[in-house]
């Protein structure tokens, strides 16, 4: 009998066999190896060659997400517990870097701890200051971390927002950027959607208000919806995503209690993008709280006659022309 290329005049079955797709959540470092194979038959009888086989390692994906889960935080004289969670939403084993700093010289960060309990609360016996990047985190793992907030020392405690970043250690930029062989098992590795950096804007607001206080913070995403990183220059495109905490102290009475922002020169208002305590709000001056007539958005707040202490969160977003 003849060769493979004698064969194939006479072939009746040929196929080629290859190896399934490879799911989005394969683990970063993994060797593909794919052979294929030719079947035929010459004279009745099946033959099979085999192909040269290929092998390609799974790059590593580096996202990241950055929450905060808790209520209001309020500062007071003593220290407090900021509880934030950091999700490794890559595909690779990673570890991060951490950083926090306050809008206002008031309130300082005192430290930022790994929290091991996961109680929300900051125990020096129990909890791990981070002094360099966190623990290694396998894909999909949470972290609990808390940062301790305090009035600097010879100050007065006033309204602010705490901010924390967190990057991967393996390094970030624009989405799909390629960094080759940083991945695991030296596999090259892919910035994701999220830039590798994310930032959690958290207000705070003093005790000691006793009248109603707002506390203004803001996000600002590239024209993909990617995070920005730090220091980046927001260009035309770029969306801000404003968030105005506005705070009711104890026993307050409050009535046609509004919320206006103008929006800024050169930035678009995103309809649609208007919120009251995650509740979305209409853009037209209709029954609802909210409207936007073309400048500025504008909420009115629920009255109240007294009561415990509350707090109404408001959020709209703008793009940058």
């Amino acid at each position: 009998m003849g060769g493979l290329s004698a064969a194939l005049p006479a072939a009746v079955l040929a196929w080629v066999s290859a190896a399934p797709a490879i799911a989005a959540d394969t683990r970063a470092g993994t060797a593909i190896t794919n052979t294929a194979q030719l079947r035929y038959d010459v004279d009745g009888t099946v033959r099979s060659q085999s192909s040269n086989t290929v092998t390609i390692v799974v790059a590593e994906r580096l996202d990241i997400g950055l929450a905060h889960d808790g209520g209001m935080v309020t500062i007071d004289t003593a220290p407090v517990s900021v509880p934030v969670q950091l999700t490794n939403q890559g595909t690779g084993q990673e570890a991060f870097i951490v950083t926090a700093g306050t809008s206002t010289p008031a309130t300082t960060v005192q430290t930022v701890a790994i929290d091991i309990d996961g109680d929300g609360r900051f125990d020096a016996d129990r909890d791990t200051v981070l002094t360099g990047a966190t623990p290694v985190l396998a894909p999909g793992e949470t972290l609990p971390l808390v940062a301790v907030l305090a009035p600097a020392a010879g100050t007065v405690a006033a309204d602010g927002s705490l901010t924390v970043t967190a990057e991967a250690a393996t390094g970030h930029g624009q989405p799909e950027q390629e960094l080759p062989g940083l991945g695991d098992d030296g596999s090259d590795a892919i910035v994701g959607e999220t830039g590798a950096i994310a930032s959690a804007a958290i207000p705070f607001v003093a005790t000691a208000s006793t009248t109603p206080t707002l506390v203004k913070s803001q996000a600002v995403a590239a024209a993909d919806g990617s995070p920005l990183p730090a220091g980046a220059t927001a260009g035309a495109g770029a969306v801000v995503t404003y968030t105005l905490v506005a705070r009711i102290p104890a026993d307050a009475a409050l009535s046609a209690a509004t919320i206006d922002d103008p929006v800024p020169a050169d930035a678009v208002y995103l309809p649609g993008s208007m919120t009251l305590d995650d509740a979305v709000l209409s853009d037209a001056a209709d029954g609802d709280a909210g409207g936007f007539d073309g400048r500025a958005v504008s909420i009115r707040l629920p009255d109240r006659s007294g009561g415990a202490a509350t707090a109404h969160t408001v959020r709209f977003k703008v793009r940058l022309q």
